[in-house]
């Protein structure tokens, strides 16, 4: 019996949750200023927001090579985790050392 595992939905899942753990790492970063007496907690964040996320980019870059490998049907989730996760590598890996 063949696994039915969709890896495309779950890629541009993991996509999605990707860039929400981005964007309260954002949120997080610029109100620290607000709250800078709590520096330790705000690290702490930080720190944990950081690896969810590396953590859902391994995972999801997973499922993208999966997805291809298995040669499965083309949609929108297809395309959107195939330009995404190279996107946002290129974003997040690259262009900060530039």
């Amino acid at each position: 019996m063949e696994s039915r595992t969709n890896y495309k939905k779950w890629a541009f899942r993991l996509l999605i949750y990707l860039l929400i753990v981005e964007a309260v790492s954002f949120y997080t970063v610029v109100n620290f200023f607000n709250d800078i007496e709590n520096s330790d907690t705000f690290h702490l964040r930080v720190n944990i927001l950081w690896n969810l996320s590396r953590v859902l980019f391994l995972l999801g870059s997973v499922l993208t090579i999966l997805m291809l490998t298995k040669k499965e049907n083309k949609n929108y989730q297809y395309y959107i985790s195939l330009i995404g996760y190279p996107l946002f590598l290129i974003f997040s890996v690259v262009l900060p050392f530039l």
